[in-house]
């Protein structure tokens, strides 16, 4: 979930949680392709948008404050945050409804 260490505080990083706290830091391809189509997936309290075998995105679901569907889209909104001077407001999703939708 962390990303622009240089080596050396990569390193630094990674032993302070090993030592602290028994945990591998791992390394994530992330998607970087800039695709808009893709798979979503639920991980627990997360929902992982991924394109491929890579994440392109994670959103944490305790930042949705409602989700709403229409024909063939689902909406996520968020809530506000008056302490950030840009955020996300909504987010949607087209579900296609062809029979391909699950390739």
């Amino acid at each position: 979930r962390f990303a622009g260490f240089k080596e050396a505080e990569r390193d630094r990083v990674a032993k302070h949680f090993t030592s602290c706290y028994n945990l591998e830091m791992l390394d994530k391809e992330l998607s970087v392709k800039g695709w808009n189509w893709g798979a979503a997936n639920f991980n627990g309290s997360v929902l992982a948008f991924e394109v491929g075998k890579h994440d392109a995105f994670e959103i944490p679901l305790s930042y949705v404050s409602n989700c709403a569907n229409a024909k063939n889209e689902v909406t996520l909104e968020f809530s506000m945050n008056d302490d950030a001077p840009v955020h996300l407001a909504e987010l949607r999703f087209h579900i296609p409804t062809s029979e391909l939708a699950g390739d």
